[in-house]
């Protein structure tokens, strides 16, 4: 509609271009261009600017898969739950290992003094000891043994014996009883010499 307003003021003004015919197609001009704007005014004012609202569409296909993201922070501690209810026993566990030994405790306290003991038997009667000593060669390979008996009317309650040699290499093989009487002790050299050994055997013997 503009448009062809336009035209038409164009055309009167050539028409109209000199003398008193162009100023009144001039003032013309003025108040139609002005009642137009008035009229776009009222109809920019009677348009409505909100968007009709169109029927609900339906429901679209799912999209695909999107990439995966950047992994996030790491979240605040949640609060503390609630206590759950007792388990049942478990099994025993498997025997530990030894722990280190602990250091040593302080001494205890003084004890009291115990009451005295019933009388003990008769102590034994007519103590002695038997020893006898000497020397002697002993071969490479070779061992000795030599006895000792407790006199008439005693027993044997001890014993042994010990011998000295150029060669340490002189053992004692045995050192024990043979009867209720008798003590027996035995020597062997392991070397490769001949030395002198120098013995002592002892018995203890009491009366019978």
């Amino acid at each position: 509609m503009r448009h062809q307003f336009l035209i038409i003021v164009l055309i009167l003004l050539i028409l109209d271009f000199s003398g008193d015919h162009f100023s009144f197609a001039q003032e013309n001009v003025y108040s139609e261009l002005k009642r137009l704007e008035n009229e776009i005014e009222s109809l920019k004012k009677s348009i409505s600017t909100e968007p009709i609202k169109g029927e609900k569409g339906e429901k679209g296909d799912p999209g695909p898969q999107g990439a995966t993201g950047p992994k996030g922070e790491k979240g605040d501690p949640g609060p503390q739950g609630a206590t759950g209810p007792k388990g049942e026993k478990g099994n025993p566990g498997p025997q530990g290992a030894t722990g280190p030994k602990g250091e040593k405790g302080d001494h205890g306290q003084q004890g009291y003094q115990g009451s005295a003991g019933p009388p003990g038997p008769p102590g034994s009667k007519g103590y002695k000891r038997v020893i006898e000593t000497g020397t002697r060669e002993l071969k490479p390979g070779y061992y000795f043994k030599k006895q000792v008996s407790c006199p008439s009317g005693k027993i044997i309650v001890g014993g042994g014996g010990r011998a000295g040699a150029s060669d340490l290499r002189i053992q004692m093989l045995d050192s024990y009883p043979i009867s209720d009487t008798t003590w027996e002790v035995v020597w062997a050299n392991t070397s490769n010499h001949t030395p002198i050994l120098k013995y002592t055997v002892c018995a203890i013997c009491i009366d019978r």
